[in-house]
């Protein structure tokens, strides 16, 4: 199946499951997302998207069996399969924080001077209980292009810190968006540290665009 060279290289085994998911049921966890505003001085590359926006559908394919209490989830897909358009269309209607590392080079504190100044230094702290407690939502974009401007040892250390931060998390109230290689290198780095991983493919209408959805626990 295409995407599985790529988990395999890295020892992650994958199987089908015969079941498929919609996105509100995998969202299912997520309560009503508390209001935020950004910060006049926040980084180009964080926004709030006010605008609802389209996207079709597909369906979510288990690639393994479901573990609860997942953290993390990491859309992968091809390019120019409409990831960005899911990302801006979760941060959307669910009030999530948007997050494009295209627009960003991350650094060793990029984590929480970022989202500081983004959300204000004084809130940060309400942010990360809202995370743990299923009443916020943070979408990250463009891991991709984050592995070619910034190196995947600054995307490592961004993982560490979603990890620190979501440590007492039983919902899955972090959303990352990659293609399907960089997203099995991050399944391979949160394999590391002992996040366990629940992957999907999506299936668009008339198989024309697949996928892979990893949900990391």
């Amino acid at each position: 199946m295409q995407g599985y060279s790529y988990y395999n290289m890295f020892n992650i085994n994958v199987r089908e499951v015969n079941k498929y998911m919609t996105l509100e049921g995998i969202m299912k966890n997520l309560g009503t997302c508390n209001k935020i505003m950004l910060n006049a001085n926040s980084h180009p590359s964080i926004n709030m998207i006010s605008e609802r926006t389209f996207y079709v559908q597909p369906n979510y394919h288990e690639l393994n069996e479901s573990k609860t209490n997942s953290k993390f989830i990491i859309f992968s897909a091809a390019g120019a399969t409409g990831k960005s358009a899911l990302a801006k269309y979760l941060a959307s209607t669910k009030g999530g924080v948007y997050w494009d590392l295209s627009k960003i080079r991350l650094g060793e504190n990029s984590f929480y001077g970022t989202l500081g100044n983004a959300i204000g230094f004084e809130n940060i702290k309400n942010f990360f209980e809202d995370l743990n407690n299923g009443t916020a939502l943070l979408v990250i974009d463009a891991f991709d292009e984050a592995d070619i401007i910034s190196g995947r040892t600054a995307i490592e250390f961004l993982l560490g810190d979603l990890n620190n931060i979501t440590k007492e998390s039983h919902y899955p109230t972090v959303v990352l968006l990659s293609r399907t290689e960089t997203a099995a290198f991050i399944a391979n780095f949160c394999k590391k540290i002992t996040l366990v991983i629940h992957i999907m493919r999506l299936v668009f209408l008339l198989n024309i665009m697949q996928s892979n959805l990893l949900l990391i626990n």
